[in-house]
């Protein structure tokens, strides 16, 4: 039985975050850790005040004490819809699955072109969604959690960062619920892709902006060592190869 059931079976609905009465947050997580503030004790709608051993009895201090432990568990239990994001190429079980669960995560997609044909090449084992086909089934799940999805796009010279890629974004993402994050290549020696200049991933940004979609453009780690797509290669930390010379032995030695 999950607490979601437990707490289901007392007959408990968590409440969501608390909206800050004052200039604080209601909650700050670092790791695995969770820091509460805020909080207080609501019956009918209203604050529970009182002050324990003067104006209010055990008893009654007691469901006061359980109404802000509840408070307190529905913003624990509603902060993964904000700080989890699920990434994911693209794949209909996602869909299907995620808006079931208790906790609903942001959503990370990625799309890195508008062409089904080029999707293919550059992504050749994902599920077979067409770029409208994973918009639409993302903006359905930014409109159920009230989240924007994360769309994720390399940008590679000459591929994904022409004038067709622009208009073809602008009629995929107008309108919806989402945020562009466009992520230069990383280039790497050996593999036929190329990062685009800096003025031109810049250009790109600037126009979407200009078109309404909310696009941010990262910058990617590793350029001194090759990284290739945010993961950063050993090629500047690589040993020497090791020539060993073997000599044969004549029989008998």
């Amino acid at each position: 039985m999950s607490v979601y059931d437990k707490l289901s079976q007392l007959g408990i609905t968590l409440p969501p975050v608390a909206v800050p009465a004052a200039a604080y947050v209601p909650f700050v997580q670092t790791g695995s850790m969770i820091f509460l503030s805020g909080h207080i004790a609501r019956k009918d709608g209203k604050p529970w005040v009182g002050q324990l051993g003067l104006t209010m009895t055990t008893d009654e201090a007691k469901p006061a004490a359980r109404a802000v432990a509840i408070d307190l568990l529905g913003t624990v239990g509603n902060i993964g819809h904000k700080n989890l994001v699920f990434s994911t190429v693209g794949d209909p079980r996602v869909f299907e699955a995620l808006p079931q669960g208790r906790v609903k995560p942001a959503l990370a997609l990625s799309l890195h072109t508008t062409r089904a044909d080029l999707r293919e090449q550059l992504l050749p084992r994902a599920p077979r969604m067409t770029p409208e086909e994973l918009v639409d089934a993302g903006e359905r799940y930014a409109r159920a959690t009230d989240y924007p999805i994360q769309y994720q796009w390399t940008l590679l010279e000459g591929i994904n960062d022409g004038d067709d890629e622009i208009e073809g974004l602008v009629r995929l993402l107008h309108g919806k619920y989402a945020i562009l994050n466009m992520i230069p290549y990383n280039t790497v020696d050996e593999l036929p892709y190329r990062r685009p200049s800096g003025e031109r991933a810049a250009d790109i940004a600037r126009r979407l902006h200009r078109r309404g979609i909310l696009t941010k453009l990262r910058q990617s780690a590793g350029q001194d060592v090759d990284g290739g797509c945010g993961q950063l290669r050993a090629r500047a930390e690589k040993p020497a190869r090791r020539v060993i010379a073997l000599r044969s032995t004549p029989a008998g030695h």
